[in-house]
């Protein structure tokens, strides 16, 4: 059995808005988020801060990775219900 390597590329790009914490990020052309700081930092709290970006990533790249897994093992019959993962990226959360 030869395993298939799989190329992945990414091109994120952010701006900034003028005045504010905030920066629209743009994923690949398609996908669209807003990052903020918390009010308390200064920012007017409208998205994640951008240091949350990364744990939350990996935590999703994990329950992915736990979900495809389990569904192959299960063969699809449905007995995997859920899949999650909880990261911590520092001990003093800013939020």
């Amino acid at each position: 059995m030869s395993a298939k390597l799989l190329a992945m590329s990414l091109i994120a790009s952010a701006s900034s808005v003028r005045g504010t914490f905030q920066q629209h990020v743009l994923i690949d052309g398609w996908d669209e988020l807003v990052t903020d700081e918390p009010v308390r930092l200064g920012g007017q709290g409208s998205g994640p801060a951008p240091h949350e970006l990364l744990p939350a990533g990996l935590a999703s790249c994990i329950a992915t990775t736990v979900a495809a897994f389990g569904r192959r093992r299960a063969r699809c019959d449905g007995r995997l219900k859920r899949a999650s993962s909880t990261t911590s990226a520092s001990p003093g959360a800013t939020r």
